[in-house]
């Protein structure tokens, strides 16, 4: 009989040990060590001033998996090429050159001072009512960056980044917030600048975006989804302080040494202001329109061929052939897209009609769809989000009478009429 093995306190010791550090590194863990900083960006900023993404050069392929980084090089080298300029683009590491004294230390004094760490996020030097108002306060944020650390951070960074672990093999990209800048909104702040209101992301979250690796988080508790959107605010606010800074600094110079931190404080309450009034803000509809919405019979049959001719008139620019000819084009974060194939029926703003109605009259931000309030009424816009809930089904689009396959213009070359 053989004999029983034995025990061996060292080995489990040590076993237990290993696996406890490389669950911990794994990030299986919920918090986040309180030495842990969130730490100043290191890759390029891109500043092309007055040239639109848009008239950028295009690319001529989306970028296969792992290749990101590579991307991001072709895109600085087209954006400077178009703007005429020689360098776009500016880095933390020029805060070191002699002409800009201490800007670098002082820059990471006050982002630590006013954001905290991973462990302790925070926003201070916000009045009560703001801080209220975005719901960000020690408590929230603590709860949400543990959240954040489980379910986000593996794809969207430590920084909110974009560019976590797993983010250079999915495409399109996970979103980077350091811009300030949400594609898909509802809000009707009449200032550029517009942010999300909290419902947005809370809709994005809850539901993911189809067509993307963004899945939806509809089973975590409508406090966790509350307290995750908080987190996600104060990414944004810190990363869109920080591209602020790093402007006035380098691109502008009219920041140096000692004044970087009363631009850091001030840039934050007026970023912080401007989400929140944003959120008080919704672009509605004329509620007397809302009756075009699908119904049967012939008004709804008019509205149908109406947005055909729409979109065909303002539209086919970029959506050629309803979007399965569209060229490619840089976004504001330096990605690469493409209009969407409408015909798919895939949309990741959300397939709603009045998910729709937000996309043609608000536009989708930092991704080169521009807003068409102005040259489309609210009857207009509805004939058109009538013609697009029809365009994916073949049945549907027989029942209509609208045929695809009919003679178009060919595409204009980019940057040409």
């Amino acid at each position: 009989m053989s004999e029983a093995p034995s025990f061996r306190p060292a080995r489990w010791l040590t076993s237990s040990a290993l696996f406890c550090c490389l669950s911990f590194l794994s990030g299986c863990t919920d918090t986040y060590p309180e030495d842990i900083n969130y730490g100043l960006r290191t890759d390029p900023l891109i500043v092309v001033p007055n040239t639109k993404m848009s008239e950028v050069k295009p690319p001529d392929r989306l970028d296969p998996p792992g290749d990101y980084p590579r991307l991001l090089q072709q895109f600085e080298e087209s954006a400077r090429k178009s703007a005429g300029v020689e360098k776009p683009t500016v880095t933390v590491d020029e805060l070191k050159k002699k002409e800009y004294g201490n800007a670098q230390q002082q820059l990471n004094k006050a982002i630590r001072r006013l954001f905290g760490t991973p462990a302790k996020p925070r926003v201070n030097g916000l009045d009560l009512p703001v801080v209220q108002a975005l719901q960000v306060d020690d408590d929230t944020l603590e709860d949400g960056s543990r959240l954040y650390r489980r379910h986000c951070l593996h794809c969207h960074g430590l920084t909110g980044n974009g560019q976590g672990p797993t983010s250079a093999w999915v495409n399109p990209h996970p979103r980077d917030y350091r811009l300030g800048e949400f594609k898909f909104i509802s809000t009707a702040y009449p200032k550029k600048d517009k942010k999300p209101r909290r419902d947005d992301l809370l809709r994005t979250i809850r539901q993911g975006i189809e067509g993307t690796s963004m899945p939806s988080f509809a089973l975590l508790t409508e406090t966790e989804l509350n307290r995750l959107v908080s987190y996600v605010m104060h990414l944004s606010i810190r990363g869109q302080v920080e591209a602020d800074t790093l402007r006035e600094v380098l691109d502008r110079k009219n920041v140096s040494g000692e004044g970087v931190e009363e631009f850091v404080y001030n840039d934050c309450i007026e970023v912080a202001n401007v989400w929140a009034e944003s959120d008080k803000t919704i672009t509605k509809p004329d509620p007397a329109k809302l009756g075009v919405l699908p119904n049967e019979g012939d008004k709804f049959v008019a509205s149908v061929k109406r947005g055909q001719d729409l979109f065909l008139n303002k539209c086919k620019g970029c959506h050629s052939e309803y979007g399965r000819k569209a060229n490619l084009f840089y976004d504001d974060w330096g990605t690469v897209v493409r209009p969407a194939n409408l015909t798919l029926g895939i949309y990741r703003g959300g397939r709603r009609p009045l998910d729709l109605y937000w996309r043609i009259h608000i536009g989708i931000p930092g991704s080169n769809m521009p807003s068409n309030a102005s040259d489309l009424g609210s009857d207009q816009i509805w004939d058109v989000v009538n013609f697009l809930q029809v365009l994916p089904y073949k049945s549907e689009r027989e029942k209509y009478g609208i045929e695809l396959d009919q003679k178009s213009e060919p595409m204009p070359e980019h940057g040409k009429e």
